[in-house]
């Protein structure tokens, strides 16, 4: 009686464990979580660019005009104290947007 109970049930267990068939799975697409740049790779463009601290980073939704899904917005505090806002693209890692009192001390001469 036991083995009637135990094969339908081992034969269940196998069947939900096996891998599904190629032409049963949905087509692999790449989610935006994938193909997000490392968030250490958008900071090291922006203090490639700019002298200072990151002191906040938020990933964001894009704007209209960053003509982008997402975005990382950082903080930066400069060296003389002051605060620069800072959009990178979170796709490419292309500085999109700064905004903040201090910009032009702030930027690192390009050789």
């Amino acid at each position: 009686m036991k083995r009637l109970i135990v094969m339908p049930v081992l034969a269940l267990a196998l069947m939900l464990t096996a891998p599904m068939p190629a032409w049963a799975q949905a087509p692999a697409e790449e989610s935006a979580q994938d193909a997000l740049l490392p968030i250490t790779g958008a900071m090291a463009a922006v203090t490639a660019r700019f002298d200072g601290q990151i002191v906040a980073a938020e990933l964001q939704p894009g704007r209209p005009e960053d003509m982008t899904d997402i975005v990382y917005a950082f903080r930066l505090l400069t060296a003389r104290g002051d605060i620069l806002a800072l959009r990178v693209d979170a796709m490419s890692g292309q500085i999109l947007e700064v905004d903040g009192r201090g910009l032009v001390d702030a930027r690192r001469r390009q050789n």
